[in-house]
């Protein structure tokens, strides 16, 4: 199994502090009215609840192998 990192959250925190962290895994995921959001660990263990998926971006290696395929 590849450690490629794949996808960062890149978000602010409700105090506007900037917070950019690997994903490890993502474990849930749903859409509503308000859009589409996903429940993500991040490697340090910490998790996200409800993160907006247009603030997740995937990294050069997820896009490089995306293209490759």
């Amino acid at each position: 199994m590849s450690n490629t990192t794949v996808a960062e959250l890149v978000t602010l925190t409700i105090s506007g502090i900037p917070v950019r962290a690997v994903i490890a895994e993502i474990l849930n995921f749903r859409t509503n009215d308000s859009g589409r959001f996903a429940d993500v660990r991040l490697t340090d263990g910490t998790v996200v609840e409800h993160a907006d998926t247009l603030d997740i971006e995937l990294t050069a290696a997820a896009r490089d192998a995306i293209a490759a395929a």
